[in-house]
């Protein structure tokens, strides 16, 4: 009996853990000494936790290139208590100036720091 609950409890903290295997350290992918900023036209906003990702579109503004990028950023529900209306404020093809932290390993991704949405900057996290 007592080796069945050793079972059970081992089980319980294994099933427990899964979900933080999901998560991870922003300071481990993403710069946070740095940040700097690009304005992007929004594509998709996807609401998965425990990160919104955000996919978008940059145009150099020498060159005229487009580069996609994906930055992450917090949650649609942290981002409401900010003052920020996601369903409203974001609209797919619209654009914005995005303030983000870039990837340690120099690829098209970002942590958002801040975002300006009609001439105002909102500041959605400080590292």
């Amino acid at each position: 009996m007592k080796s069945l609950k050793i079972a059970l409890a081992v089980a319980a903290l294994a099933f427990a853990a899964v979900p933080a295997l999901a998560h991870h350290n922003a300071n481990a992918q993403y710069d946070n000494s740095k940040e700097t900023s690009a304005v992007g036209t929004l594509m998709e906003v996807r609401d998965i936790a425990p990160h919104a990702q955000w996919k978008v579109t940059v145009t150099n503004p020498t060159t005229k290139a487009q580069t996609s990028w994906l930055f992450e950023a917090m949650g649609n529900n942290a981002l409401r208590r900010l003052g920020i209306a996601v369903k409203t404020d974001f609209r797919p093809g619209q654009q914005y100036t995005f303030f983000y932290t870039p990837a340690r390993d120099g690829s098209n991704m970002g942590f958002i720091t801040g975002v300006t949405i009609n001439g105002k900057k909102f500041q959605i996290v400080k590292f």
